[in-house]
């Protein structure tokens, strides 16, 4: 399998909701649940594709924005997916696109059922000397993909054992062979969710902004970037 790290961008869903990582300016008493709001609400959307109401007003978006913006996310974690597992050596959209839609949506409903699986923890928000605020994430990824690896590296899931032996005696296509094996290792990883478990937990400190105080809080890009890194284990 390949084993290049996931290195997509975090959030595709910041770059269509726009606004969605800034507030506007608050008062120094309601500027720590603000942040915390904010946080919070970046991360639901990222990883379950909903949001509290007071993310929705604090951020100026909408439940159906970040539910499409989340649908556009999960078509890239499906086309890194088909890379990572051998189905395509480069993966494109249109590639991806002429696959059966149930293959298409088996996908992104694996990537789905993993990141609501997945549990991450926002601590209380404080604020620094130099006006910033720092807020601590706690996430604990789970070993699914390698519970996958290592009953298919065992012979223990049938179904991958059955489709090994077909394309070995030619009796799966060329034609078909990518979304066959897509089906399978999607069936095995599901398979293998009900039996992950959260690895060491990794702890991650997000700095939030404001040039001054009448303008606008924004996220650190790259502290996201690194969450989206680490949120699934790819051995």
């Amino acid at each position: 399998m390949n084993k290049k790290i996931n290195s997509i961008v975090l959030f595709l869903i910041i770059a269509v909701l726009g606004s969605a990582i800034f507030m506007t300016g608050c008062s120094r008493d309601d500027s720590l649940t603000k942040v915390e709001t904010l946080v919070q609400g970046t991360l639901d959307a990222a990883y379950k594709g909903e949001a509290a109401e007071e993310y929705l007003e604090l951020t100026g978006t909408t439940s159906d924005a970040i539910k499409k913006a989340f649908d556009e996310s999960l078509k890239n974690d499906a086309l890194f997916f088909c890379k990572y597992i051998g189905a395509f050596e480069e993966p494109t959209e249109d590639l991806f696109n002429a696959l059966p839609k149930d293959t298409q949506d088996k996908v992104a409903n694996l990537y789905r059922n993993i990141y609501l699986k997945t549990e991450y923890e926002v601590k209380d928000p404080e604020k620094e000397e130099d006006g910033s605020y720092s807020i601590e994430l706690t996430l604990k990824p789970l070993d699914v993909f390698q519970k996958a690896i290592d009953k298919m590296n065992a012979g223990e899931y049938e179904p991958y054992n059955d489709f090994v032996r077909k394309y070995n005696t030619g009796e799966i296509s060329e034609e078909d062979f990518s979304y066959r094996l897509i089906n399978v290792m999607v069936a095995l990883l599901e398979n293998s969710l009900e039996e992950a478990q959260a690895k060491e937990p990794k702890v991650f400190i997000l700095k939030v902004t404001q040039e001054s105080e009448d303008s606008d809080f924004a996220l650190e890009q790259n502290t996201l970037n690194d969450i989206k890194d680490s949120m699934i284990i790819y051995p």
